[in-house]
């Protein structure tokens, strides 16, 4: 199993790549709307994903919990006058990633914040701030998590507890 910030990329690429049809390029964020000139040649509209400082704490057995904040930045071509298409592109990546979440290894992704980012050339940028809390193992720990939701455990019988100290039945002992 990948590192817990290699499964996160992979996974919210995936999830834009599945969900964001509009978007045709999506790579780790590396600054590439502030060095475009040196920039190989990339596709609008586009995605790049980067992640802030995360912030672990230790748990038990080997599992360490981080808080990270990632900022999806997508890259749209300037036109004459902005089209609906610029706002489309950016609600359909929201709307790809609010909520998205695999198993136990990292929480729903949450937006907690949007800013267009100015003062690129030719391309509008736009930045949607999400928060997630990413699960890490040592390996011996990780081979043993389940990647699964867990499903929720109907019960098919009234429970009837005659305890005095519980006080919750009918009475009777």
């Amino acid at each position: 199993m990948p590192d817990a910030k290699q499964f996160l990329y992979e996974a919210i690429k995936a999830q834009i790549k599945a969900q964001a049809p509009s978007v045709k390029h999506i790579l780790l964020y590396n600054s590439q709307f502030d060095n475009e000139k040196r920039e190989d040649a990339i596709e609008y509209p586009n995605a790049f994903v980067e992640l802030s400082q995360i912030f672990w704490t230790s748990k038990v057995q080997g599992q360490q919990k981080g808080d990270v904040d990632i900022t999806i930045h997508i890259g749209l071509e300037r036109y004459e006058r902005e089209s609906d298409t610029t706002w489309a592109t950016i609600k359909e990546v929201f709307l790809a990633l609010q909520g998205f979440a695999v198993g136990v290894l990292f929480s729903p992704l949450n937006r907690i914040e949007e800013i267009q980012d100015t003062d690129h050339d030719q391309v509008i940028v736009w930045k949607i701030i999400f928060k997630t809390s990413l699960t890490e193992c040592d390996s011996d720990t990780r081979a043993g998590l389940d990647e699964t939701t867990l499903a929720t455990l109907a019960l098919l019988t009234d429970f009837d507890i005659d305890n005095p100290i519980i006080r919750t039945g009918d009475g009777v002992f």
